[in-house]
């Protein structure tokens, strides 16, 4: 099933929203490091995320998609 372009950038919007929130601590440390957010992110990898904040995503996931 293919997803329509603009059904896709709202999913990207809200996806980026929960990251940005989950990882505020990046912008309370230096207000010009804003984490760079795309498509290709790698979560461990380049925002450093760890286990448990995983975990917290994927419940944020969970809650704002209904699932």
């Amino acid at each position: 099933m293919a997803i329509d372009a603009d059904r896709k950038e709202k999913v990207y919007v809200q996806l980026t929203q929960i990251l940005r929130g989950l990882l505020r601590v990046f912008q309370e440390e230096s207000e010009n490091k804003e984490p760079s957010i795309a498509w290709n992110t790698d979560l461990r990898d380049d925002l450093s995320v760890d286990s448990v904040e995983i975990l917290d995503l994927m419940n944020m996931i969970e809650e704002v998609f209904n699932i």
